[in-house]
């Protein structure tokens, strides 16, 4: 249901009385779209907000996206965050709808402190920064897509294309019930992120090789 409330300055903004998550348009690149924003989580590093494109359906792009405020906002060399957002959002804007899940998980869910400990470590010792977590007493990988996935659900869809190489999103959000068609995307980096990219596919990550058979399965619910 819709109500009117006013503006300080006298005017008049409609609002949702029921707390649905107002549709406004955005513009990028050459199209616009229409978007919802809403927030994932209710706060902490797990959660976040989703920003919903069009309108979605079964079998629709996703990206669950961990925040990295060095790629993201600075535009480091050494990680392929970056562009990973982008590309995804260029692959879901091309089709007209889609979900991007972006979560709070800075330094994957460690938090902006600890991963600048682990950065300078890993520069001391010339080792990567998931050793530099164990060096250091954190658990190399803080973060859970619970939230994410339970969001997915809320959207009432039943399959979706998932945009990750990392197989901790696609189990998460198949522990939902979802069905999961991974989308693997291998985006252009710069020579300084090569030895993150390695470290991450030593860690399990599908960065060289595709996920092993069966769990690229698109039906597959677990």
């Amino acid at each position: 249901m819709l109500e009117e409330t006013e503006l300080h300055d006298g005017g008049w903004y409609i609002v949702s009385r029921d707390g649905a998550a107002p549709v406004h348009r955005i513009v990028r690149g050459d199209s616009d779209l229409d978007v919802t924003v809403e927030p994932v989580g209710g706060g902490g590093p797990d959660g976040g907000y989703a920003v919903t494109f069009g309108k979605v359906s079964d079998n629709c792009l996703v990206r669950i996206h961990s925040r990295c405020f060095y790629g993201e906002s600075l535009g480091i060399d050494g990680c392929d965050r970056s562009g990973q957002l982008s590309t995804s959002v260029d692959l879901i804007q091309h089709e007209g709808a889609g979900v991007l899940v972006c979560l709070e998980q800075e330094g994957r869910g460690a938090g902006m402190m600890k991963k600048a400990q682990a950065h300078r470590l890993s520069q001391m010792t010339r080792r990567d920064t998931f050793e530099c977590y164990e060096l250091l007493g954190f658990p190399v990988d803080y973060r859970s897509y619970v939230h994410a996935a339970q969001f997915i659900v809320g959207l009432g869809v039943h399959r979706i294309r998932l945009l990750t190489n990392n197989p901790s999103k696609v189990e998460a959000v198949r522990d939902c019930g979802i069905a999961v068609d991974i989308v693997r995307r291998i985006v252009p980096v710069p020579v300084a992120a090569h030895p993150y990219l390695r470290a991450k596919h030593r860690r399990g990550h599908w960065i060289y090789d595709d996920p092993p058979d069966g769990f690229g399965n698109p039906g597959a619910v677990r």
